[in-house]
């Protein structure tokens, strides 16, 4: 009895603390209350701007030298200038409903993924900041609303020093280095838009290069078609594999002892009708041997593909094959060194190839072919200090919106009624900050 006494105290105690509020509701201060009732999101409550410290959590794994102090101090600087943009807006002044999180890191160059051409120690530093806006959350403790810090949401990242690599355009070839580390060799990304002035990467990333620097450089037609032959070899490989299990299959069904094993498959399970039922019997053996001519004409044309659209899945690999070997063997020092590009198969006929599912060409041959290109670390120059910004791309702005003749259309907008966080947020960064600023940090 006590203890049920001690409960409804308690329970009188909360409520007069807490004001009633029916869950989903919104109260006079704007705190929109969970439907579960186990805490709410205050609307109206200004928010935090957190900026966590620089750090380095994969550590110096290439061996270069050390960041120096004053390598770490321009770092921060370039990162200081950026914060300093976006806390410029109208938005982050307002920072209602929710906060931000600003979390930044360098790292050092990979000295395994450049040419031995390449010094990684006078590469500059990749480092970066994420945008992380959460809203504002507060959950019930002991009768308490405690203010939560953290979560989920979608993060916006700046990249900076960093090649944009792919993105997401088709790996065609691969390249292993003496060092065992794979060059991949793709499809050049393509310029899809613009985004306030700034060229817009695949409809998704904000890529902000020095004039006059390209961060790919294109794949020579020889280096190209070198690396293709080996993927052009397993499919002809796979192709005279199948070939082969088909004639294996052809010798089978065309020796007697193919025929006298469907006899007795027919004698066991339909002997019975030869004296029950000979009408019957008669059909079942026309039938079995309609089936045995059938198999054995279908085995004899498997095995024996022509040049057609039902032979396609031999010829197709291995006349590709042999075109390139001869594209190989003819190559002049003048053709060696021009660009390629690769050109897919129509749709429908790849016909057995699965490696390479189209041909290397000479860039400008055909205008369905798409330049080859790979990470280019002579972007870089040496001769800066390595803490200096000379690449930034923005990753990605595609994941809040569509940009469609320069304007961005934000995927989700914040509501009055809501907690909104994430893509909600980054839009409205994004129409109000100064991307003039953005790019005078790269492109000087």
């Amino acid at each position: 009895m006590r203890r049920l006494l001690t409960l409804a105290v308690l329970l009188l105690l909360m409520a007069i603390a807490l004001p009633a509020q029916a869950p989903g509701s919104i109260d006079a201060e704007g705190n929109r209350y969970f439907p579960n009732g186990t805490g709410r999101h205050p609307l109206r409550r200004k928010g935090i701007w957190q900026v966590q410290r620089l750090s380095n959590p994969t550590g110096n794994l290439s061996r270069v030298p050390v960041i120096t102090p004053a390598e770490l101090q321009g770092v921060s600087g370039t990162l200081e200038k950026l914060s300093a943009i976006f806390k410029a807006t109208p938005e982050a002044s307002i920072l209602e409903g929710y906060w931000m999180r600003e979390s930044r890191t360098f790292d050092y160059p990979n000295k395994a993924a450049q040419g031995p051409q390449f010094l990684a120690a006078r590469l500059p530093f990749p480092f970066m900041t994420g945008f992380f806006p959460f809203y504002l959350e507060d959950v019930l403790v002991n009768g308490k609303y405690v203010p939560q810090w953290g979560g989920e949401t979608a993060a916006i990242y700046f990249w900076f020093n960093r090649l944009p690599g792919s993105m997401g355009r088709r790996i065609v070839l691969t390249e292993k280095l003496p060092n065992e580390h794979d060059v991949e060799v793709y499809l050049r990304p393509r310029v899809t838009g613009t985004y306030q002035g700034h060229p817009l990467i695949e409809g998704q990333d904000l890529l902000f290069a020095r004039l006059g620097r390209d961060p790919w450089v294109a794949i020579p037609y020889a280096r190209a078609l070198k690396l293709a032959i080996p993927q052009f070899e397993k499919d002809a490989d796979g192709a005279e594999k199948r070939l082969a299990n088909l004639k294996q299959k052809l010798e089978e069904v065309q020796a007697p002892a193919y025929e006298v094993q469907m006899r007795a498959h027919l004698e066991k399970y339909s002997g019975e009708f030869r004296t029950s039922n000979p009408e019957k019997w008669k059909g079942r053996l026309a039938g079995m041997e309609r089936e045995l001519q059938y198999n054995r004409e279908k085995a004899a044309r498997d095995a024996n593909p022509g040049k057609d659209k039902v032979g396609r899945w031999y010829w197709n690999p291995i006349e590709s094959l042999a075109e390139a070997r001869k594209q190989v063997a003819e190559l002049t020092p003048a053709d060696a060194a021009v660009p390629s590009c690769f050109l897919a198969a129509p749709a429908g006929q790849a016909d057995g190839r699965y490696a390479i599912t189209g041909t290397i060409e000479r860039l400008g041959a055909n205008p369905s072919c798409e330049a080859l290109v790979t990470d280019n670390h002579a972007y870089f120059d040496p001769k800066l200090p390595r803490s200096e910004a000379q690449i930034l791309f923005v990753r990605s702005i595609g994941r809040c919106g569509k940009v469609v003749d320069g304007q961005l259309i934000a995927a989700e907008k914040p509501r009055s009624d809501r907690a909104s966080q994430g893509c909600a947020r980054h839009p409205l960064y994004w129409e109000q900050m100064d991307w003039g600023q953005v790019a005078s940090l790269v492109l000087r």
